[in-house]
């Protein structure tokens, strides 16, 4: 009697989609995580975004200023964050026929 599964042949296990145990639990603790931490996420991105604001006694008086603005990081940043709350689409290609190009025709009464 032969033993095992045939090619293709699928016996047991997670159904198709089913997430992942630890997957899931892990997502869960990082969910979790972040939300303990807004604020505090809040106030990071406010420093990559206008930097850190400094004061210095000169001569003159107080003079304010910042220091390390990167708004392209902070952008950079947010699309890479974005990713865990928008999920990304996939690509898709319309075509034809046999992989022939699709002809839209517009007709006139």
């Amino acid at each position: 009697m032969p033993r095992g599964s045939k090619p293709g042949e699928r016996r047991g296990g997670r159904r198709k989609g089913t997430p992942n145990k630890v997957t899931a639990e892990m997502r869960e603790a990082f969910r979790q995580l972040i939300e303990g931490e807004v604020d505090e996420l809040r106030a990071a991105l406010h420093e990559v975004r206008f930097g850190i604001e400094i004061e210095k006694q000169t001569d003159q008086g107080t003079v304010v200023g910042r220091l390390n603005a990167d708004p392209k990081g902070y952008l950079d940043t947010i699309g890479k964050l974005a990713e865990f709350c928008i999920p990304k689409l996939a690509r898709s290609e319309h075509v034809g026929k046999d992989g022939a190009a699709i002809v839209f025709r517009i007709e006139d009464e």
